[in-house]
């Protein structure tokens, strides 16, 4: 399978840089057959936050679709997210008295709907569909 970033791809990362402000992050694009050794996982945001860095993983097999813009879109909001997360885990985590593996746990729950409704929405707009939010 051709591991090349297709055009469509990189239309949507200079596209959504600018849509979510993210002109000061380099984002940078790979194409895996599996991620993060997960078959079904679909996207992988890897954020460097302190640096204005970060890689998105997606499957080979993306095409260009809504869902899977979708996908890409809830990466760059992890990413774009990042700093708050870092907030969370060093900043916020050492001051109470629970292990860091619950924080991240509690944390990503309450993260992961709000990333992929806020993907889903923005999607949406972007391509017309707003009578079909839901």
């Amino acid at each position: 399978m051709n591991l090349e970033i297709p055009d469509w791809l990189r239309a949507h990362l200079t596209y959504w840089q600018n849509a979510l402000a993210m002109w000061d992050w380099e984002i940078r694009l790979r194409l895996e057959m599996v991620l993060d050794g997960h078959e079904d996982c679909r996207g992988l945001a890897s954020p460097s936050p302190l640096v204005n860095m970060g890689r998105i993983g997606i499957r080979a097999d993306a095409e260009d679709t809504e869902e899977w813009e979708i996908t890409f879109v809830h990466e760059m909001l992890h990413i774009k997210h990042s700093r708050v997360d870092e907030v969370i885990y060093q900043v916020l985590g050492p001051q109470v008295d629970v292990p860091n593996e619950m924080i991240e746990s509690i944390y990503k729950q309450t993260l992961e709907p709000y990333i992929e409704s806020m993907a889903k929405v923005l999607v949406k707009l972007r391509r017309g569909d707003d009578d079909n939010i839901k």
